[in-house]
């Protein structure tokens, strides 16, 4: 919207040169095609949102943006696990509560790709700290590394992730 305000502006004040610079999305560099790249352009490839290009909405700190494809591998590694146990043993809790988890990393890996990705990485960040919670007291009662020790290893791995990028 800024690109279309300031080109309009440069248009009444006449071409380029005779009454100002010109400001268009095609001024803002090679990789800034889709979004409102800001002042001075940018050299990335993230259509102006994300590292490398200069919106005035993004706000990514921290790695964020590096999460949000961890987080949804994450998500359908959880869904493919509860799938598992139900067809493995019937268990219709791993199922719904495989599917619970799956929804809500994949609601904050949404919330991830919007310019304040603060509110997904949160999500993320508490449904992945309870599920190593959760997991981590399973594998302590029965000892088994399957699911219980693994989903707690990377249950706790990915919070730790979370926790960096916040």
């Amino acid at each position: 919207m800024l690109s279309v305000l300031a080109a309009t502006s440069a248009d009444r004040r006449g071409p380029t040169g005779t009454g100002g610079s010109k400001v268009s999305a095609e001024s803002n560099g090679p990789g800034n095609v889709g979004g409102p790249g800001g002042v001075g352009g940018g050299a990335g490839g993230s259509g102006g949102f994300g590292p490398g290009g200069n919106s005035d909405d993004s706000v990514d700190g921290g790695g964020r943006g590096r999460m949000q494809p961890l987080t949804i591998a994450f998500a359908l590694f959880v869904l493919v696990g509860g799938i598992m146990g139900y067809k493995k043993k019937r268990s219709k809790d791993s199922l719904i509560a495989s599917s619970i988890i799956a929804g809500l990393l994949l609601s904050s890996a949404y919330l991830m790709g919007k310019p304040n990705t603060t509110y997904g990485v949160r999500l993320a960040l508490v449904t992945t700290a309870s599920l190593a919670a959760y997991m981590g007291k399973g594998y302590y009662d029965k000892r088994k590394i399957f699911p219980q020790g693994m989903l707690a290893g990377i249950s706790t791995v990915m919070t730790l992730g979370y926790m960096g990028s916040l």
